[in-house]
């Protein structure tokens, strides 16, 4: 699957999602919020990783219920610089010690699902949430590496290069707390749980999915 195919197939569900609001008339039944998070690493084989990194993502959720509400919601991960586990050396990882590498694994996830989320009150205008969305992950993945090979015959250069792209199902659930600054603007602060389907590689090396927590946060407006 080519990568405009991915991004296209995404952007469809998007709009087919967020059609469930079209028939509502009332604006304060909408919730519109901007954030990011700082996510854990990514491990796509048992002995290699790559380190945390920040994830920005946006969302629209619809009034179903006075605490229940439809989420859809997109975000980015960008991984780069795939290094052994700690304790594990080179020669102890699938690929032979490397003269040079270049690793990158990008992950665009469109999220849709509830959130129960009572309104924040006085006196203490804070609420608390929990939400789950099931998940489709565009995986877009990367890996260029070379190697030396010595014999009897002498040294000898070797390299690879494994780029693929898949499309995933996969699973994000979360729970928090929602600040009310003012009676538009409020603030989200919470932890949530991202898991991908294994991806399927070339030649049967299949990527470990994706498995984090990281720890989110918006700020959310309601026209």
């Amino acid at each position: 699957m080519h990568k405009w195919s991915v991004t296209t197939s995404m952007a469809v569900l998007a709009l087919a999602l967020l059609s469930l609001g079209a028939g509502t008339t009332s604006a304060e039944t909408w919730i519109f919020s901007a954030g990011g998070a700082l996510a854990g690493g990514y491990s796509p084989f048992p002995r290699l990783a790559f380190h945390a990194t920040g994830m920005p993502q946006v969302a629209v959720q619809r009034a179903v219920h006075p605490d229940v509400w439809v989420r859809t919601e997109v975000g980015y991960e960008d991984f780069i610089g795939l290094t052994p586990k700690p304790g594990i050396f080179l020669t102890d990882v699938i690929y032979p010690p490397t003269s040079t590498r270049e690793s990158r694994a990008r992950f665009l996830f469109l999220a849709a699902g509830a959130r129960w989320q009572p309104a924040p009150r006085p006196p203490r205008n804070a609420a608390f949430y929990v939400e789950a969305m099931p998940t489709l992950f565009g995986v877009m993945w990367r890996d260029r590496y070379s190697y030396t090979i010595y014999d009897t015959s002498g040294a000898s250069l070797r390299s690879a290069d494994d780029d693929l792209t898949r499309l995933v199902p996969g699973f994000i659930g979360g729970v928090g707390l929602r600040f009310r600054a003012t009676d538009r603007w409020h603030v989200d602060y919470g932890v949530r749980y991202q898991r991908s389907a294994r991806i399927k590689g070339m030649e049967g090396r299949d990527l470990l999915g994706l498995s984090q927590l990281a720890l989110a946060a918006a700020l959310t407006w309601m026209p």
